[in-house]
């Protein structure tokens, strides 16, 4: 089993700059990660963290302001996510059901781009083709190559559903993740259905 410690010690030796949040949310010359993306971030487990943070550092240096808008979620939230648009008339944003979300296991994260200080959602292919090209150029995977594309999403290349849900990597939310399902049954899904599609 590789631990989430492991992956990161080998992200270290890519020497992977460290950005610091500068609080004001405000674009900056200096390249650094705004406050509220680096409080995602710093939620995420550690051995996406630098990525993270180095996908926004790369975008913006291509002229694109990012900000991450969502990272680890708890499967509560994951929960309330997937009812939207099953039991309420919104629409559906994601397909996996609490605890089967690689946002549960802290190695996802959602990013949006960012015009005049305000995050924004514009139906703009190539800038999205343009978004997804920087975060897979550092090797995370995109959701925009998804049969179902979920353009903000990018995660990381190292961490497959099916290894973290039979622990052979782990995070530091495998713990939590893994009781929530045993625990709830309508959490709980066919894992050999499961794996096939991984």
């Amino acid at each position: 089993m590789v631990s989430s410690q492991e992956i990161n010690q080998l992200l270290n030796y890519l020497e992977v700059p460290i950005a610091l949040p500068y609080g004001d949310d405000k674009p900056s010359n200096s390249f650094l990660v705004d406050a509220k993306s680096e409080g995602i971030i710093k939620g995420l487990d550690p051995s996406v963290q630098s990525l993270a943070r180095e996908f926004i550092l790369k975008a913006y240096s291509s002229g694109i302001e990012l900000r991450i808008v969502s990272g680890y979620r708890s499967p509560a939230v994951q929960d309330k996510l997937y009812q939207q648009g099953r039991t309420t008339d919104e629409s559906v944003v994601t397909n996996a059901k609490a605890g089967y979300s690689k946002h549960n296991f802290g190695v996802a994260f959602d990013v949006a781009p960012v015009r005049d200080g305000n995050v924004y959602w514009p139906n703009d292919k190539n800038l999205w083709a343009t978004i997804g090209s920087i975060g897979k150029s550092l090797g995370l995977k995109w959701g925009g190559d998804w049969e179902k594309p979920d353009l903000p999403h990018f995660e990381h290349p190292l961490f497959e559903m099916k290894d973290l849900l039979t622990r052979r990597v782990e995070t530091i939310y495998s713990e939590q993740n893994l009781n929530f399902i045993a625990k709830n049954k309508h959490a709980r899904i066919d894992i050999l259905g499961l794996m096939k599609n991984f």
